[in-house]
Order: structure tokens, then sequence, then C-alpha cells
């Protein structure tokens, strides 16, 4: 995996080449032109030397046309230790000179008296000898270089104030549970586009996952009805055969779960998800009981269905009882499903007690669910039905819904299964704590 680069390094990183760069184009200009930076202060040296010549000429005429030679040579050494050069003045066969005639002439400056020449004024040496070359372009680079370094900080400001510093907020704000997208006033026109681009797709996120649920609860709703309903329609058919006051029973209690799964579904979005229900084990028992009796006369009166209740105590169970119905009567379904093709059909439901509260076990001898899809058993939208001409509805939400409903109020379901032998379900219901 890639390593990935911090915003701020990154800029760092861009700032310090810029800098550099920067100085690097300078020094090799310096470089460069270190011919005509030499000839410009020879040039200076030149003129300083004319002037020398100017500010002494009359002095050394004066001294040649007296004969003066003791005089001539002090003046020549004071010429030459100011100039630090090697001096000379030359008349017909005569010569003065002070310092070195061993280097290159530098520049010769013709004495003249009546418009006669009668001597010259020779310099010779290096004109640059005592001048620091070096340290004169590097004063101007340090110059140049403390402009680049102003003007890069002030870019670096300007650039983290409106982009770096903006973006950052707002790379920070996808990883909050609910961002608002907001920046700093101080933003770019580009980064304040962007936040109102987030803050509108995120809108439009939050308004899919709400018609999403909407319609999940009515995929849910469809789902969960329609087993009531079967009931009905079979009791009905019996009723008008017989008179048993069982059946008109179960017709009642077939209503009831019409009645609170429709009103479970439009109070589903007002409740907050956090909300406890207290239900007594005994009723929990009774319910399960007349659930099995339904399911018994929806599936043709086979008798398929077994209960057996060991000892339970009289206590207080976490569970919203309506919702848990539904799960009960969506794994019966799916166990009905899966004795198609079984010719002793079982179906054995046991409820016992448990140290934190009570458990319950649904087996059936089906046809098991294969080992691939036993891993998604509980995910959205899968199913392990695989005819669609069945009557039964195949969106794959039952047991989804099962587990989450389940583990919502602190309980569990888990499973097993062995294709051609069966499967079994364990249910776990959590003692109320009303701590």
């Amino acid at each position: 995996m890639n390593k990935k680069t911090n915003i701020n390094k990154l800029f760092l990183k861009i700032f310090s080449t810029f800098i550099f760069a920067n100085f690097l184009i300078v020094f090799i200009s310096a470089v460069l032109n270190h011919k005509k930076i030499k000839r410009y202060y020879a040039e200076i040296n030149y003129q300083k030397l004319h002037g020398v010549f100017q500010q002494y000429e009359s002095d050394i005429i004066g001294d040649i046309v007296i004969g003066e030679s003791d005089i001539l040579a002090g003046l020549i050494e004071q010429i030459s230790k100011e100039t630090k050069l090697g001096v000379s003045v030359s008349t017909g066969n005569k010569s003065v000179h002070f310092g070195t005639e061993s280097k290159s002439p530098v520049k010769d400056f013709f004495l003249k008296f009546d418009n006669k020449k009668i001597g010259v004024l020779t310099f010779y040496g290096d004109p640059l000898e005592g001048t620091n070359l070096l340290n004169e372009i590097m004063d101007t680079l340090l110059i140049q270089i403390i402009i680049i370094i102003i003007y890069s900080i002030f870019i670096r400001r300007e650039l983290l104030m409106n982009f770096i510093l903006p973006l950052k907020e707002l790379v920070l704000e996808t990883e909050e549970k609910d961002p608002s997208f907001d920046v700093s006033p101080r933003a770019s026109e580009e980064i304040f586009r962007l936040s109102e681009a987030l803050k509108r797709y995120q809108n439009i996120f939050k308004k899919n996952i709400k018609e999403k649920t909407k319609i999940e609860l009515a995929r849910q709703l469809a789902h969960d009805i329609r087993s009531p309903l079967g009931a009905l329609k079979v009791a009905v058919f019996q009723l008008e055969n017989s008179e048993k006051s069982e059946l008109t029973h179960i017709i009642k209690s077939a209503t009831q779960r019409i009645k609170e799964i429709v009103d479970n579904f439009s109070t589903k979005e007002s409740k907050s998800g956090e909300d406890i229900f207290k239900v007594n084990s005994k009723e929990i028992v009774s319910s399960i009981e007349l659930l099995i009796k339904e399911k018994n006369i929806e599936y043709g009166n086979l008798d398929i269905l077994k209960i057996d209740v060991l000892k339970i105590d009289d206590r207080d169970i976490e569970v919203d009882l309506s919702e848990f119905k539904r799960v009960i009567s969506n794994i019966i379904n799916n166990s009905f499903e899966s004795l198609k093709k079984v010719k002793n059909k079982k179906i054995n439901f046991s409820i016992f007690d448990h140290i934190d509260g009570i458990s319950l076990k649904i087996t059936d001898n089906g046809c098991g669910i294969p080992i691939d899809d036993q891993s998604k058993i509980f995910e959205e939208g899968f199913s392990t039905k695989k005819s669609l001409k069945s009557n039964k509805n195949n969106n794959g939400i039952g047991l989804f819904h099962a587990k989450k409903t389940l583990l919502r109020h602190q309980g569990d379901i888990t499973f097993r299964s062995k294709v051609n032998v069966g499967t079994e379900f364990s249910i776990f219901l959590k003692e109320y704590d009303p701590s």
C-alpha cells in the first residue's frame, strides 16, 4: 500500500522546492554572468585609477620638470599604496617605480607639459586585487533570496488560508457522522463551490435513504401480512363447514396480528430506535402457542408444528412482542418451505429458561441450507428460496429483519444447518433490566 502524503507536508515540500529552484536559478545566473560582472568591476577600478591620476598629475609633472627624483619616488610610493598596484613613471631614459613591474600593465596615463609628452605613468597588477568578487556576488544573491523568501511566505499564507486549510476542513468533515461541510469565509471561490456541492449531495443522499427506508417498510409489511391472511383464508373456508370455536379464536388472533403489523408500520418512522419494551415471559409463551395453532391451520391442519415448553420463570423480557411474533412467523414459514419434499414433516419448537432471559429453538427436518449460503443467511436481500413460482415471498428480507429486530433488544439469533438433515434456529431474549 502506498503511503499517503499529508497535505501540510506536501505543501512544505512544494514550498521548499520553490525556494531552492529560485536560489539555483539566481546562482547559475551569477556564475554565467561572472565575466560581465568582472568587467563591470574592472571598469569601476579603471575609473578610480583615472581619478587618482588626475589627483596627482600636476605634482608628478612638477617633480619631473624641476628634477626632484626623491620627491617623485615618495609620491609614486604613496600612489602605489593607495591603489594597491605597482606604479612606475618613465621619462626618457629614466624610470622611477614602486611595487612590482612583473605583472601585466593595467593602464598607462601620459604626462604632458606645454602640450608635450614628458613621461608615462603606468599601473601594474590586477585591478580587482583586494576586491572580493565572491562576496559581491553573494551579497547580490542574498538580497534576491530574501526577496524570494518574503514573496514565498506571502504566497504560502494566501494558499493556506484560501485553499489548503479550507480543503483540509472539508476532508475532516467527511469523517464526521453528520457533516455540515461549512468552510472558512476566507476560502477560495472553488472551495466554496465544492462545499455547496457536497451539501447538495448530502441532502440528496439523506432523501434517498429516507425513500429507501419507506420502500423497505412497505416490502416488509407485504411480506409479514401475507402469513396471517393465509391463515384467515383457510380458517374461513373451514368455518363454512364447521362450528369449531377454536377456529373463531384463531381468526381473532390472526386479525389482531394484521392490525399489529399495520399499526407498527404506521408508527415506525416516529420511533427513535431506542424505545424499550417489557413483556411478561408467560405472555410470550401464550403468543407463541397461539401462533403455532394459526400456522398449523395455515398449512392445512397437518399438525406438523410441535411445541415443548419447559419450566419458565415468571419474569419480564425486553422485546417488542408484535415484532417478535413476526420474527417467529418468518422462521416457521422458512421451515415449512424446506419441508416440501420431505415425507415425515416435523417442526419442533422448544422454550426454556436462560440465566439472563429465555431461549427458544425451532428445529425442522427439512432440506437444510447449503454451506455456500450459510454465511449470507442474515444479509439483506438474500433468500434461499429458489422457485419464483412459489406462493411464498422470495424477497429475502425475513431473516435480515429477524436479526435486526432481536439485536435491537439485546437479543440474538443463530442457526446450524446440514443439507438433507435439517436446520435449527436458536433465539435468545434478554431479561428486562429497569436500570
